[in-house]
């Protein structure tokens, strides 16, 4: 009864906030052209995560998403960007910024670093706020050259991918500062050299993601294999009926091992979280 109480009032919070208006947030999809045209507009770009089945979303949708003063300070100084976590590219942006309740809306810097998160639903007047808040100078910097992300996938035998030698043509700087690095499939061509082998679904490792395409894996595994000494592995599996790989650092036979992985990889600016391997087969 409470938690339905809780709910009314923030419904009519939402609703109280709204000014009648035909307009609505432009929101894009994709997280990733956000931080190109961040860079290129010198702008900051926001990040709302939402479901199908979160109701506190659709509101915020209908209310503070559909207020002209949020609408015409969103368009003026922010590229709005809505991630469906249900979705499959959802699912991944989920797990790399620990995004366990919804909504949460993230804020990021003209160089696509994250500078916020709010975990909770807003109203027009805290929604400006928050925008208000975060756009300064200081984060907004043009031309700032983002990385663009994405995905890597590879063969049906492959468990896993040992990297002794990794060539490619130059690239643009890797920012590792917020989590795997993010790359663009066509400008990022080369040749890779690595050896294959089966490990075993035995102990504990420090996933860094999910990807859906090999040529992504590579360029993962690369990156990895540069910053850090450890045993990288890849697991082939299944998730809604596409192939995916996730890419796993370290083989311990200790969760605790695992962690200590964990945190060095914090340090140096890479997230992950603890994977047990007797589940990925």
């Amino acid at each position: 009864m409470r938690a339905i109480l809780i709910a009314s009032f923030l419904m009519l919070s939402l609703l109280s906030e709204v000014e009648a208006s035909n307009m609505q947030v432009q929101f894009i999809d994709n997280p990733n052209i956000a931080k190109i045209r961040a860079s290129e507009e010198g702008k900051l770009y926001i990040v709302d995560f939402v479901a199908t089945y979160c109701y506190m979303c659709k509101m915020m949708d209908e209310t503070t998403f559909s207020d002209n003063r949020v609408v015409d300070y969103m368009e003026k100084n922010y590229i709005p960007v809505k991630v469906n976590v249900d979705n499959f590219d959802g699912f991944e942006w989920k797990q790399r910024y620990n995004i366990r309740k919804l909504p949460t809306i993230m804020v990021f810097n003209s160089a696509g670093e994250p500078i916020a998160k709010y975990e909770e639903s807003m109203g027009s007047t805290r929604m400006l706020e928050v925008l208000e808040a975060h756009n300064s100078p200081h984060n907004k910097l043009a031309n700032s050259s983002p990385y663009v992300h994405q995905n890597i996938p590879t063969t049906n035998i492959v468990k896993s991918v040992s990297t002794s030698t990794v060539s490619s043509y130059p690239t643009k700087p890797v920012n590792t500062n917020i989590g795997p690095p993010e790359l663009s499939l066509e400008s990022e061509t080369g040749l890779f050299e690595f050896t294959v082998k089966r490990a075993h679904s035995t102990g504990y490792g420090v996933q860094i993601g999910v990807f859906a395409e090999y040529g992504n894996v590579l360029r993962e595994v690369e990156r990895l294999t540069k910053l850090f000494n450890s045993q990288i592995l890849v697991n082939i599996n299944q998730l809604r009926g596409q192939t995916v790989y996730k890419v796993i650092i370290g083989h311990f036979p200790t969760r605790q091992e695992a962690e200590s992985l964990q945190y060095n990889m914090a340090l140096k600016g890479t997230n992950g979280f603890i994977a047990d391997l007797s589940v990925l087969y």
